[in-house]
């Protein structure tokens, strides 16, 4: 009768198990071992979900940059699927007037998010700059003013934002960022 349970638990999932009466060394080993394989899958999983986000940052990147999608596409074939880019309809490129990223301690993106309490995808430019990509008509004039509301609030740092249009297709990604990077040089001139 015992063999049928333990083979409907080895079909479960079970690696293993201890007959009674449990002997108390016995059972430290086996959960031992099972936290060791917990750990190694959790390390595993973080593993993959690091080079995911890695493969995105890159395909973003390459696309800011002006390299064709379809360029894009043949270089990252192997590592990643690019759909999750047709979920981005609108961008904002926030901007410091010195080094800000790297020197705050904090979890940047984590902040901007409980601010604008929409979801969007974060991209690190450089020591001054990053981009948020948000989803259909998330990014507007009043999600940038609560942006820099937040960052004001939690850094006590000045920044500017410029909001994209909307982006009908990958290929305007790299448009719309100059555009962006074109606000950014002429902030000085414009009146708020």
């Amino acid at each position: 009768g015992e063999f049928e349970y333990a083979r409907q638990a080895m079909k479960s999932g079970v690696s293993s198990y201890i007959l009674k009466p449990v002997n108390p060394e016995e059972f430290k080993s086996m959960m031992e071992k099972v936290i060791r394989e917990l750990e190694t899958e959790r390390l595993e999983k973080e593993l993959r979900e690091k080079s995911r986000n890695f493969v995105k940052e890159h395909i973003l990147l390459s696309l800011l940059n002006g390299m064709e999608p379809d360029e894009v596409r043949r270089g990252v074939d192997d590592l990643g699927d690019m759909e999750f880019i047709k979920e981005y309809q609108s961008m904002m490129l926030i901007e410091f007037d010195r080094d800000f990223f790297g020197k705050k301690d904090t979890d940047f993106s984590e902040t901007m998010q409980k601010a604008v309490e929409v979801p969007f995808h974060y991209l690190n430019m450089n020591q001054q700059q990053c981009v948020l990509f948000f989803g259909q008509k998330q990014a507007d004039r009043h999600k940038a003013a609560d942006i820099q509301a937040a960052i004001l609030n939690a850094y006590e740092e000045p920044c500017y934002v410029a909001v994209s249009g909307t982006i009908e297709h990958t290929g305007e990604l790299a448009k719309e960022y100059e555009k962006l990077e074109l606000l950014m040089e002429n902030k000085f001139y414009l009146l708020e």
